[in-house]
């Protein structure tokens, strides 16, 4: 009689959220330093402290979440010229085109920074308001995609 022994994987996804609205909101954690720091510049140290520790996890998912908040805010002038000042490469003058920005930035920050680690893959960037329980159940469908994507890929088939 043989038998087979299977051996379980654990895979380990990094989900990561991002309150946008609050890009130029000062943050209470690292005041001691003496200059404004923003609760996005501790959401991006955080990003990147989960990006170097990646070992452990199969994939990283980004949402930039209250969006419904972030457009309402940026109809505002006062609102989009203080993100142009956090941003001054963002060319854009809306808040659609923020968003779009945004996730291109994490984007950036992953390519730039997952070369040091053992991440291959692109970076999935969902820009979310969590009241929307259908574009929710759209995004959370594509994250269990991605999930069974990444284990299949380290099992060694392709999707």
């Amino acid at each position: 009689m043989e038998r087979t022994s299977a051996t379980k994987n654990h895979y380990k996804i990094g989900l990561f959220f991002v309150a946008i609205n609050e890009f130029n909101m000062g943050s209470s954690e690292f005041s001691s330093l003496g200059k404004k720091i923003t609760q996005f510049d501790t959401a991006i140290h955080a990003f990147n402290q989960v990006i170097q520790m990646s070992n452990t996890l199969t994939s990283i998912v980004v949402f930039l979440n209250k969006s419904d908040i972030f457009l309402n805010h940026a109809k505002n002038p006062s609102f989009m010229s203080a993100f142009k000042k956090q941003f001054p490469k963002f060319g854009g003058d809306d808040g659609n085109s923020a968003m779009q920005y945004l996730a291109h930035y994490f984007q950036g920050i992953y390519s730039d920074l997952s070369e040091n680690v053992n991440l291959s893959r692109q970076l999935p960037v969902h820009i979310t308001c969590a009241l929307d329980t259908d574009a929710m159940g759209v995004v959370f469908n594509t994250v269990r995609t991605n999930i069974f994507s990444a284990t299949l890929g380290t099992s060694g088939f392709e999707m």
